[in-house]
């Protein structure tokens, strides 16, 4: 089975349904077919805190949308934990080009 990674930029696009990615985001979903949806705690965290700085509509929107994902058989979170702060520590600094 296929893996994906949903970052928090795919979850933000798929819940802004007035963003400019909204669309393109739920194209995307659309095509992935039977893949399975890997994520984890701390994206989730950096998706619901995003969203948040976007009005109530929004804030309460995210809450949702991560206990929804939470919830999914089709989504596998990755739960925090030292370990994979580490690992994201370790990610950061293997990608100096990202702001």
């Amino acid at each position: 089975m296929r893996l994906v990674f949903g970052d928090a930029q795919c979850w933000i696009a798929l819940a802004n349904k007035t963003g400019q990615w909204h669309e393109t985001a739920r194209r995307a979903q659309r095509g992935l077919g039977d893949a399975r949806i890997v994520t984890t705690e701390e994206v989730l965290t950096e998706f619901v805190n995003m969203l948040s700085k976007e009005g109530a509509g929004l804030r309460r929107s995210a809450a949702r949308a991560a206990r929804r994902l939470l919830d999914n058989p089709a989504v596998d979170v990755i739960p925090q934990s030292h370990d994979t702060f580490l690992a994201g520590l370790d990610f950061h600094d293997l990608s100096p080009d990202k702001a």
